[in-house]
């Protein structure tokens, strides 16, 4: 029943399409279903006049899934375990045991969100933490972080250059952490 109030008329249609929703997206596939070239024509033009408005709201999204998973591992405010970096632009997911490489391969995912939406889906699996970016390298690139010390006294000098130039740095024996001259 049309109204002249379209609050009103906004109700009313609410109401018609949840007591009909059956009919309705029935009439809906039929639709798509017969004018499928029509369907996607009409779903093309859409996307290219509104490129920006899904790169926007794709954004959005993939930040709110970091931002979900980030503070459920780091914390609220999420924080980096190494170094306590708060900045959320340089916060990143770590695999606590290392095997990140294998893991994006197993998963067949090559972007984070994905990789937040696997943890969402799985509940937060235990053997991740919140690392930042540069801790996070370091510890894949060189097994340590630099902002991690070692307590030990047991260390070796190890000449890491083959040009002779390069002077060689200390490494604990114990827990293999490489060292500063300090």
């Amino acid at each position: 029943m049309p109204y002249k109030d379209p609050k009103k008329q906004k109700q009313w249609n609410k109401d018609y399409r949840k007591k009909n929703k059956d009919k309705l997206d029935k009439r809906s596939a039929d639709w798509r279903r017969n004018n499928h070239k029509r369907f996607l024509t009409k779903l093309n033009d859409w996307r290219e006049r509104n490129k920006q408005r899904i790169r926007d709201a794709s954004n959005r999204y993939h930040r709110k899934l970091k931002m979900i998973v980030i503070i459920h591992y780091g914390g609220d405010p999420p924080k980096c375990a190494c170094c306590g970096e708060t900045n959320i632009e340089f916060l990143s997911i770590d695999h606590v045991n290392g095997g990140g490489n294998a893991h994006r391969r197993q998963l067949k995912t090559r972007n984070g969100w994905a990789f937040y939406l696997w943890l969402i889906k799985n509940n937060y699996p235990e053997g991740y933490q919140v690392l930042c970016f540069n801790c996070n390298l370091s510890k894949g690139f060189y097994g340590y972080c630099p902002h991690q010390t070692c307590k030990h006294y047991d260390r070796e000098e190890i000449n890491l250059g083959l040009d002779g130039k390069t002077p060689p740095v200390l490494r604990c024996k114990i827990c293999g952490l490489y060292l500063d001259r300090k």
